[in-house]
């Protein structure tokens, strides 16, 4: 990918590690960078951020039909900028919210959170047996080590490379990677 292509956003300059990756993201209209023109590599993503970009990595793959719906959390009106991404993420059950039933789209996202939506997106779910008999053998994080963490299984699937066999419900692991 290197050298490929140039970023419309004057501050990704072109000999940045990430500069080809975010100007074939511009390409496919997954980043749009912000009001002012710039990317703004240095920022920290929000939530409302990486599921607009989720949702707009999903319509340019067409794997599902875009929806503009009102939005389904009052922290989030439809007025809001993000309205209908967030809509059409809960609607594909990529997204939840928080117990308080809220979006708290404004907070910086979490690995975890990322890879939660990833994995929905891509309709991964971790095989907990296997994990919980091979955890010797799989890729861990030191600050990863309770089993009982709400996202601890979607991390696992995340960070491991695997073969799987699936079934008509859910995969099932076949050897690490």
């Amino acid at each position: 990918m290197e050298g490929l292509r140039r970023s419309r956003f004057p501050d990704v300059r072109r000999d940045a590690w990430y500069a080809d990756y975010v100007a074939y993201l511009e390409k496919l209209g997954v980043v749009v960078g912000y009001p002012d023109g710039l990317f703004h590599a240095e920022a920290t993503i929000t939530r409302e951020q990486f599921v607009a970009m989720s949702v707009r990595l999903d319509e340019w793959m067409e794997l599902e039909t875009y929806d503009s719906r009102r939005g389904s959390f009052p922290d989030m009106p439809v007025s809001h900028w993000a309205a209908d991404y967030i809509q059409e993420a809960t609607r594909n059950g990529w997204i939840v919210g928080y117990t308080d039933g809220l979006f708290h789209g404004g907070d910086c996202i979490t690995r975890a959170e990322v890879a939660t939506i990833v994995n929905r997106m891509l309709g991964r779910t971790a095989d907990e047996r296997f994990i919980r008999h091979h955890e010797d053998e799989l890729t861990t994080f030191r600050d990863l080590q309770n089993p009982h963490y709400w996202a601890y299984y979607d991390l696992m699937e995340a960070a491991n490379g695997h073969t799987i066999v699936t079934g008509a419900e859910d995969e099932t692991w076949h050897e690490v990677r």
